[in-house]
């Protein structure tokens, strides 16, 4: 039996034997290929069907190929472990794959594929699954591998139950930096973000698994103490067992809150609806007095540490990220070792009115409108900034303007936002008229997301600069003057190759 995704691949059945099944499987996003699934008979000589089945794919195939499944054969003397291997019984298999032009595909000698399948893709690994309670072990082949790579660090409010917290966030911090006051702050989170990922690790791992487990020895122990209830120790293990699975519920409904951003989930409840109330309506501005002199020095009076303190504690736990991986609940519960030093350096940024550019940075991009631009108007601005200079972005856009007379058409463009909450997404839209867009969208060609780009969203790409290098007539140029034309296209096509 053969399933797969209707959705990702189109597979017809070519051919069917006792011993494999031949199909052609067409991806959406390229073109197809055919594939044979193995299973072959543990006969010697009931397998020569199988060798002369796969030479006549190969004689005939117009597409490249890949074969996986159970050969029951081996291809060469180091294959099998534990007997002597004879030269009799490796010879049908081999002399089959050097027939069909076959060879082993990455980590693997159960899937072979043609050199053009190869070449196709290029990144291809297969890799040996655990067998469970079958006697085969299951085979994975991924065409497209993923990269591991690190994920970004994200404060999660469930590190808050743990009692160490403070104490870890204390040793990372208290160390001796040389610098302004938000380069100090900057490199110290940079130091608790590595103390908490330690911490996430050793206090709190898989959180659902830590709660079935906890409940699993909560049941144990209240069932010796139901056999032995004279026993003290057996009450006081129940106690211990309730303590830490009441422990484990907290963190995982801390997690689940801070993943749907929710303020009405509290523990006991579970996500379920119950006990939740409307959200009361915004306040309506009323018409009132008017601003006097007084009401404008209060305005205008210089910032304090209890003013900052006081906003901090009042931004809502549940509150997006930031760019840092922090929230607002990191610093109110750890505030008496981050208070001092995160307070001094948002005063000196009113102070100097200047940001590090690791606090807040604005990449602008001048995205032509033509191959060939020749003034300013056929130039479209693209931003890519944090939330704190949405409203310097905008003067920017409102002085380009007024310096050259061009109208931004807000039909046309899209703001993106990451980790940030919808009610900001809501207030910028609101302020600058600028429809939020979605992940993915496409980009002079090349799709741009969350994710980190894979081998064949690059092909356009690819395609682009292999088309400018042949454009050019390069057969009676010199090795070197070929490599200089090389470099030239391959380094400027990055700039610009739309």
């Amino acid at each position: 039996m053969i399933g797969w995704c209707p959705i990702a691949f189109t597979v017809d059945i070519v051919q069917v034997s006792s011993q494999f099944i031949h199909c052609f499987v067409k991806p959406r996003s390229s073109d197809g290929f055919g594939c044979t699934f193995v299973y072959g008979l543990n006969d010697p000589s009931s397998r020569n069907e199988l060798w002369s089945g796969m030479r006549n794919i190969a004689m005939h195939r117009r597409a490249p190929w890949v074969l996986m499944g159970d050969f029951d054969a081996i291809s060469e003397v180091e294959d099998r472990i534990g007997s002597t291997v004879r030269i009799s019984e490796v010879a049908p298999m081999r002399e089959c794959l050097m027939f069909c032009n076959l060879v082993d595909v990455k980590a693997s000698g159960r899937v072979v594929a043609t050199q053009d399948w190869l070449d196709k893709f290029e990144l291809a690994e297969a890799s040996f699954l655990l067998e469970g309670n079958y006697d085969h072990t299951a085979v994975l082949l991924c065409a497209y591998p993923e990269e591991s790579q690190k994920r970004p660090f994200r404060f999660h409010n469930m590190w808050c139950n743990h009692q160490s917290l403070v104490t870890t966030v204390r040793q990372a911090w208290d160390t001796s930096v040389h610098g302004c006051a938000m380069y100090r702050v900057c490199v110290k989170l940079k130091r608790v973000k590595e103390a908490l990922r330690l911490l996430n690790k050793e206090g709190f791992g898989d959180v659902e698994a830590v709660v079935i487990k906890a409940k699993a020895e909560l049941q144990v122990a209240q069932s010796l103490l139901h056999r032995f209830p004279e026993d003290i120790e057996y009450g006081e293990k129940e106690k211990e067992a309730q303590s830490d699975l009441n422990w484990a519920k907290k963190n995982q409904h801390a997690l689940l809150q801070q993943q749907a951003q929710l303020t009405w989930l509290c523990c006991g409840d579970e996500n379920s609806m119950q006990g939740t109330e409307p959200a009361s309506a915004p306040n309506t501005p009323r018409k009132g007095k008017k601003l006097t002199e007084d009401h404008l020095q209060i305005l205008n009076r210089e910032f304090t540490r209890e003013d900052v303190r006081r906003v901090i504690f009042s931004i809502p736990d549940e509150k997006a990220l930031g760019e840092d991986g922090f929230n607002s609940k990191y610093f109110k519960h750890c505030w008496e070792v981050v208070g001092d030093d995160t307070t001094e350096a948002i005063l000196e940024f009113f102070r100097t009115v200047q940001l590090l550019k690791v606090i807040n940075v604005t990449t602008l991009t001048m995205d032509p409108k033509v191959k060939c631009h020749e003034n300013v108007s056929e130039l479209r601005p693209i931003a890519c900034c944090t939330i704190l200079s949405i409203y310097t972005l905008l003067q920017g856009v409102q002085m380009f303007f007024n310096a050259s007379g061009l109208e931004v058409n807000k039909n046309k463009y899209e703001v993106y936002y990451a980790k940030v909450h919808e009610t900001d997404i809501q207030r910028v839209t609101d302020v600058s008229g600028f429809s939020p867009g979605v992940l993915p969208f496409k980009y002079l060609g090349v799709t741009i997301s969350s994710l980190k780009m894979k081998h064949r969203d690059c092909h356009e790409l690819v395609n682009k600069m292999v088309g400018r290098i042949r454009a050019w007539s390069s057969r009676n140029l010199s090795f070197a003057a070929r490599s200089q034309l090389f470099n030239s296209v391959l380094m400027s096509t990055h700039v610009y190759w739309g």
